[in-house]
C-alpha cells in the first residue's frame, strides 16, 4: 500500500499454498518481507522486485496449528521462526540453509524477536515462557 494515497502498490498472490499466518518486514532496511504459512514454509520476498528469494523449510517446522511469527535479524542475514514442536529454526537469508535449531521450549513457540544489535534472540511459547538466547 501507498500510505499517502491509499492505493494498492503490489499484491503477492499465491505466496503460500495454504493460509498465511503472519508477515514481517526487515526492521532496519525494509528490504525483505518474511511470511509464515500454514503450509509449513517461510518465504523471504525481496521488496525491491517482489520476487521470492528463499523458501525456508525443515521437516520439523510446524506452522499450521497456531499463529507463528517469524523474524528477520536487523542485519538481514538470518530468519528465525518458532515451531509447534518447541524448536526455533534459524536460516541464512543468503543461502537458505538451516544454520541452527534451538531446543529449550517445552511448548509450541509462537514468536521470536531479535535485539537491535542481532546479538540476542527472544522467543515466547504457548504457555507464556520467554527465553532469551545469546
Amino acid at each position: 500500500w501507498d500510505f499517502r494515497t491509499g492505493s494498492l502498490e503490489k499484491q503477492l498472490s499465491q505466496l503460500h499454498t495454504s493460509q498465511v499466518s503472519s508477515v514481517v518486514t526487515s526492521p532496519m532496511s525494509d528490504r525483505y518481507l518474511v511470511s509464515a504459512g500454514k503450509d509449513n514454509t517461510i518465504k523471504v520476498v525481496d521488496l525491491v522486485n517482489f520476487e521470492t528469494v528463499q523458501v525456508l523449510e525443515n521437516p520439523g517446522l510446524r506452522c499450521g496449528g497456531n499463529k507463528v511469527v517469524p523474524c528477520i535479524s536487523p542485519d538481514d542475514s538470518t530468519v528465525a521462526c518458532g515451531s509447534n514442536n518447541g524448536s526455533i529454526y534459524m536460516w541464512s537469508v543468503r543461502t537458505g540453509g538451516l544454520e541452527h535449531e534451538l531446543k529449550k521450549h517445552k511448548n509450541g513457540v509462537l514468536a521470536c524477536a531479535w535485539s537491535p544489535s542481532s546479538a540476542m534472540l527472544a522467543s515466547a511459547d504457548q504457555k507464556g515462557d520467554v527465553i532469551v538466547w545469546d
